[in-house]
């Protein structure tokens, strides 16, 4: 077979699945029995009487090995790699030798030799011992030449000389202490180990010792512990300013010194940084003497190469051993946590010994909460699907004190109460569309459109920068706080435009984190619209998922067919009750709003409707049917009341949404995959398995 090698050479996971269409030819190659995708054939690693496996193509593109008795299917890596034994480096090269695909293997080579000539300055007047030592017993060498993985060779000269420190095996950190650019002074030849340490010179620090210094570079960490080890004091160097220490590598090396001590560069980022971890961590900061900066110098190295007085750096260290260690900021924070984790244990526990009694549902469907009190809810759809239409209808109907309006109302109910509603807008122009749709909102809750309800609070924030909108957003919701009693209800459409990135995590949870502390702690109620990716029924980015995660009622809308009028308002979650049947709703010119179908229409839907068992249909009954798992007998005769198909059929619909991976909704508005479990002599059972 002949294989397309990628413009980039490198023998890596990409590249190997690249040049085997997404892995199909590695499993050609391997499974003596494969001959097309899907179809099936005997498991590989177990004995198998029944061909019970297959290799078919995931959503990303690769090719996947399904053991129809396993819960996760393989790509082509990992199944050489089981099927070898090998580990993930061995598996590659295997299969790039097997099957001849001419992968080169990493370029990055070290050409050790050369002096240690740099060092010698840094060399104190007190200093016992040569440098040359510590710099052996730091695993440092000095380098002719070495060559990135780019294949780009860097040698070595008289005025700039290469140092290469040993960080892990096989991973180094390439040092130029001369080189004029900045950007290939640092840098790193070989794989960062996954339990890397951020912290240099861990393994060569005593059982015990005097002081630890914490400095500021690899270099400062050599100068530091070649002049001062004979004084019972050690240095460890991080990366730089930023880095992060973890706690327990603080617990570490506090047990093996009696103080631990802070010692950053005297430049104003590293004096500015230094006060902040001392601070954070709880160290004793010890700042370099003036003396340093009058010489031109910014770090431990620069004072022993300045030939400055070692006592008085060994005075101006002790000096700062002997003030207190401060209280680290982070366990002045973690006792803040504490007390409120308390607070609310003891507040729970003492709700939990009395009887609950649940508020009524701010919107209500017969029997069922639909919208509750402090909870966050969804409206989600495609571009036209009368989503904002539904939401102003929830709108309208809590402003209302009059029964003129029920027929618009869907037959929903609501609450009694007087309620605020805030609305705001992300997308409609505030010339003509908003005004309009605040005119609707009106007319609908039976008020006339010269009226301003007094609690009815609207604005947009499409004329914000995006980056200032949740907190234009925060600003505005917490006025009418401050100016109501009431409970709000507040509808944001969208919610995606009130982040500066949908697809920002971290943008996602500051927004839901603010959204469910007005629900907890300001008697907020939020109704969300959000659209749904194209093609999908996902809603849209990370802020769609985490609105998902959170929301308490999920809704969706849209249009049963292409073409068609009929809409149909399904209930995709519902975290107080049982899911309610869908709602079939069309748009009623004459009312200018959402009207409840004719009987007629679904009549018409459900002749028309094909009962061949699509593969969607299927999965949106399963999430219904599973609860969450059912036996192959038992799924079938129930999936044989709403289809009218062979089992055949089904058997092979149920295959393509497992082999898929589509997502299902089960009972609890949770997203799931179907999972098949066969096994020789026992009855086949089909599963829900939430997707982490």
């Amino acid at each position: 077979m002949h294989h397309i090698l990628p413009k980039n050479k490198q023998l890596t996971k990409q590249n190997i699945l690249a040049a085997t269409n997404g892995g199909l030819a590695i499993f050609s190659h391997y499974i003596t029995d494969f001959e097309q995708p899907k179809k099936t054939f005997k498991a590989i690693f177990r004995k198998d009487e029944h061909p019970s496996a297959n290799v078919f193509q995931g959503q990303s593109g690769e090719y996947l090995y399904k053991d129809f008795a396993e819960e996760k299917p393989m790509n082509a890596i990992d199944f050489v790699m089981k099927l070898q034994k090998d580990c993930f480096p061995e598996a590659l090269q295997r299969i790039n030798k097997d099957l001849k695909l001419g992968f080169e293997k990493d370029n990055e080579t070290i050409e050790y030799g050369g002096n240690f000539d740099y060092w010698k300055q840094f060399e104190g007047e007190e200093m016992k011992s040569d440098i040359n030592e510590t710099l052996a017993a730091y695993s440092i060498s000095s380098v002719k030449s070495f060559t990135t993985r780019k294949g780009n060779k860097i040698i070595a000269t008289a005025s700039n000389p290469i140092f290469a420190f040993k960080l892990a095996e096989g991973y180094n950190k390439m040092y130029r202490p001369l080189e004029q650019n900045r950007r290939y002074k640092h840098q790193y030849i070989g794989k960062r180990p996954l339990d890397y340490q951020n912290i240099y010179g861990i393994a060569q620090l005593p059982a015990t010792s005097h002081t630890i210094l914490i400095v500021e570079g690899l270099k400062d960490c050599i100068i530091a512990n070649a002049n001062l080890n004979q004084h019972q004091i050690y240095a460890v160097g991080i990366d730089n300013v930023s880095t992060h220490i973890k706690p327990e590598m603080l617990q570490f090396l506090r047990s093996k010194c009696r103080f631990l001590v802070l010692c950053l560069d005297t430049d104003e980022i590293g004096l500015k940084m230094s006060s902040l971890k001392a601070q954070q961590y709880g160290l004793r900061n010890f700042i370099l003497p003036s003396l340093l900066t009058q010489n031109g110098g910014k770090d431990i190295s620069d004072w022993f190469k300045l030939k400055l007085d070692e006592q008085l750096l060994l005075n101006a260290l002790g000096e700062a051993i002997s003030c207190p260690e401060p209280t680290p900021k982070q366990q002045l924070v973690l006792d803040e946590l504490l007390t409120r984790l308390n607070a609310t244990e003891h507040q729970v526990a003492q709700l939990s010994t009395q009887p609950i009694v649940f508020s009524p549902p701010l919107i209500s469907l017969g029997n069922l909460p639909i919208i509750r009190r402090g909870t966050i809810n969804i409206i989600q759809g495609k571009y036209g699907s009368h989503k904002s239409r539904l939401a102003e209808l929830f709108c309208s109907y809590l402003l209302t004190n009059k029964t003129d309006c029920l027929h618009y109302y869907l037959h929903f109910e609501k609450t009694d109460e007087a309620i605020t509603v805030v609305y705001i807008d992300t997308e409609r122009n505030l010339k003509e569309e908003l005004p309009a749709a605040i005119q609707s909102i009106k007319e609908k809750g039976c008020y006339g459109i010269h009226e301003t309800p007094k609690d009815f609070r609207f604005t947009s924030i499409k004329q914000i920068e995006r980056h200032k909108r949740l907190g234009a957003v925060k600003s505005f919701i917490e006025q009418v706080r401050e100016q109501t009693a009431h409970t709000m209800f507040v509808l944001l459409d969208v919610v995606t435009d009130c982040v500066a990135n949908f697809n920002d995590p971290k943008e996602s949870m500051k927004l839901f984190d603010y959204l469910g502390n007005l629900c907890d702690n300001y008697d907020a109620t939020f109704l969300l619209v959000i659209h749904q990716n194209p093609g999908s029924e996902k809603a849209r980015g990370h802020t769609g998922t985490e609105a998902a995660n959170k929301a308490s009622t999920v809704m969706q809308i849209g249009f049963e067919q292409e073409g068609s009028d009929l809409l149909a308002l399904k209930f995709l979650k519902l975290r107080a009750a049982k899911r309610p049947s869908t709602i079939h709703l069309v748009y009623d010119e004459t009312i200018r709003g959402l009207a409840l179908a004719h009987e007629e229409m679904l009549q018409q839907l459900t002749s028309e409707r094909p009962q061949v068992a699509e593969g969607g249909e299927v999965a949106e009954e399963l999430g219904r049917l599973l609860c969450p798992s059912l036996s192959q007998k038992e799924l079938l005769q129930q999936l044989r009341q709403r289809f009218e198909c062979s089992d055949n059929t089904l058997k092979n619909r149920l295959e393509e949404i497992a082999e898929k991976q589509l997502k299902i909704t089960n009972k609890q508005g949770v997203f799931c995959k179907l999972s098949i479990k066969a096994a020789s002599g026992k009855p086949t059972v089909y599963e829900l398995q939430v997707i982490e």
